[in-house]
């Protein structure tokens, strides 16, 4: 009995179809061993990196945010007179339009009208 085109056509349609799922099935496979071993590289470096950004935290006093002329437009800081941390938004002058702090009695936000006048 002789195999005609037609039979053949349908038998390697046939072949094809599983083919195509194993390259997805491979590509899938391949994307999860390097996710791992991403994961197990930055676990690695992790502890290192942690502990140098813990001691950058504990001996940072002060951080400002400067517009592109230089000017501090916002600052994170601590107060001077009981060490209480505070968040500040200046205008482009340096007057301060929004003040946020907390200190052991209370948290206060005071806002600040362009002429100074307090709201």
């Amino acid at each position: 009995m002789p195999i005609s085109d037609a039979d053949l056509t349908t038998v390697a349609a046939r072949l094809a179809k599983p083919e195509g799922e194993n390259q997805q099935l491979s590509r899938l496979v391949a994307a999860a061993v390097l996710l791992g071993l991403a994961s197990t590289c930055l676990s690695l470096i992790h502890p290192a990196v942690a502990q140098e950004s813990k001691s950058d935290l504990h001996t940072l006093d002060d951080f400002a945010l400067r517009d592109a002329a230089g000017r501090v437009r916002a600052q994170l800081a601590f107060s001077d007179a009981d060490g209480s941390p505070m968040f500040s938004l200046l205008d482009a002058e340096g007057r301060s339009r929004l003040l946020i702090w907390a200190d052991a009695q209370s948290t206060s936000i005071v806002g600040y009208s362009p002429n100074g006048g307090r709201f």
